[in-house]
C-alpha cells in the first residue's frame, strides 16, 4: 500500500483516457518493426466489436491450437489465462465511458494489444511461459465484488482508477511484444543480465498499487450501495444503472440477460473451473480425428455423441478438448458445456 500515494502523484497531466489512446497507439508503432502483417492485423482488430465472455475462451483456444502447431512440448498453456483476460474484458471499456464515445475504440484497442502480445510471444515458448507467469500473478493481485460491472458507472474515480490501471498493462504488452521479437540469441543474452520477472518487476508493481486503488474503492462503492445479498438482480441493477452513451441501453439488455442466466445456472463457474483444470491437463486428439466425431460435427440435424470408458480412461480430458473444439469450430453460435463433479447435484 505505501506504493499508491507515489503512483497517484506520478501520473502525467493529461486525462487518464487520453494517455490510453497514446498507449495503444504506442504499442502499434512496436509493432511496425516485424517483416509480417502484424500491424496491419493489430489495426484491423482494433475495428472490431469489444469481446464478449465466449470471445476470452475462444483466444484461448485459437492461442493454443497456435502454440500446438509451432511446438511439440506444447500444452494447453493458454487456458490457465481465461481469468485475467476476462478481467481484461471487464476493464476495456472504461476508456470509452470517460471519453462518451459510443464507438468503441478503446476497448478494442486495449484488447487487440492483449491478442496480438499473446500471439506474438507464442513464438518461443519458453517465453510464453514466462509471460503466462506473469500474467497469472496479475490476475491474483485484485479481487473485486461480483457487482463491480454495475458499480464502476457510477464513481469517475473508479473509472479512472481503471483507465491508469489499463495504461500500464498496455505498456506490459508493449514490453512483451518488443522482447518477443528480439531473437533467441538476444533472449538468451537478456536473460544473463537480467531475469525476466526483474525486467517486468517495475511495471507489475505498478499495476498492482492501482489495482488495490480499484479494488479498496469497490469496496467503499459497495458499502455506500447497501446491496444486501437478498435483493434481486433486477432491484439491484435498476438502483445502479447509470446511462452514459448512446448504446448505453444495448449494454443494460446484455447486463440483464447475463444475470438472469447467472440466477439460472448458478453454478456455471464452477463448471467452467472444472472445465479449465482438465483443458489444462492436454489435448485429446485421438477423439478430434475419429470418424464418429467428425460426422457427428458435420451433421445438421439434432445428434448425440456417446463416450464410454473406464474410470480414468480419460474421459473427462476428452470432453474437454471436444468443448474447446466446438468453441473454434462455431465462431457465429454459442457453445455451452455442463462438467459434473461430486459436488454437483445432477438435476432430475
Amino acid at each position: 500500500m505505501q506504493n499508491i500515494p507515489t503512483t497517484v502523484a506520478t501520473v502525467g497531466k493529461l486525462k487518464p483516457e487520453i494517455r490510453l489512446a497514446q498507449a495503444i497507439s504506442e504499442f502499434g508503432v512496436a509493432l511496425q518493426s516485424r517483416e509480417d502483417d502484424a500491424h496491419i492485423r493489430f489495426k484491423n482488430l482494433q475495428t472490431r466489436s469489444p469481446p464478449n465472455a465466449t470471445e476470452v475462451l475462444r483466444l484461448t483456444e485459437e492461442i493454443n491450437s497456435d502454440g500446438a502447431r509451432r511446438h511439440r512440448a506444447w500444452k494447453p498453456y493458454a487456458t490457465r489465462l481465461v481469468n485475467i483476460l476476462d478481467r481484461i474484458r471487464q476493464f476495456a471499456p472504461v476508456g470509452d465511458v470517460l471519453v462518451g464515445g459510443a464507438q468503441n475504440l478503446l476497448a478494442s484497442g486495449v484488447w487487440a494489444t492483449v491478442r496480438m502480445a499473446l500471439e506474438v510471444s507464442v513464438s518461443f515458448l519458453s517465453y510464453f511461459d514466462k509471460v503466462s507467469a506473469l500474467l497469472l500473478r496479475i490476475g491474483l493481485s485484485i479481487s473485486l465484488h461480483q457487482d463491480f460491472v454495475l458499480l464502476f458507472p457510477t464513481c469517475q474515480k473508479t473509472q479512472k482508477y481503471i483507465c491508469e490501471y489499463m495504461i500500464v498493462f498496455v505498456h506490459i504488452c508493449k514490453k512483451i511484444t518488443v522482447d518477443a521479437q528480439k531473437s533467441f540469441a538476444s533472449q538468451m543474452a537478456m536473460s544473463i543480465t537480467s531475469s525476466f520477472d526483474a525486467v517486468f518487476k517495475p511495471l507489475e508493481d505498478e499495476l498492482r498499487s492501482w489495482g488495490q486503488l480499484i479494488e479498496n474503492r469497490v469496496s467503499v462503492l459497495v458499502a455506500r450501495s447497501s446491496i444486501q445479498s437478498h435483493s434481486s438482480t433486477v432491484e439491484r441493477f435498476g438502483r445502479l444503472q447509470v446511462m452514459f452513451s448512446q448504446d448505453a441501453a444495448k449494454r443494460d439488455r446484455e447486463t440483464r440477460s447475463h444475470r438472469l442466466f447467472e440466477a439460472l445456472a448458478p453454478d456455471q463457474k464452477e463448471f467452467e473451473s472444472i472445465w479449465r483444470r482438465e483443458r489444462k491437463k492436454g489435448t485429446s486428439r485421438w477423439i478430434l480425428n475419429n470418424k464418429s466425431y467428425l460426422e457427428w460435427m458435420g451433421t445438421k440435424s439434432s445428434a448425440t455423441l456417446w463416450l464410454q470408458g473406464n474410470l480414468g480412461s480419460g474421459k473427462t480430458v476428452a470432453l474437454a478438448s471436444v468443448v474447446a473444439d466446438l468453441v473454434l469450430a462455431h465462431k457465429e453460435t454459442e457453445a455451452g458445456n455442463f462438467e459434473n463433479s461430486r459436488s454437483c447435484a445432477i438435476p432430475e
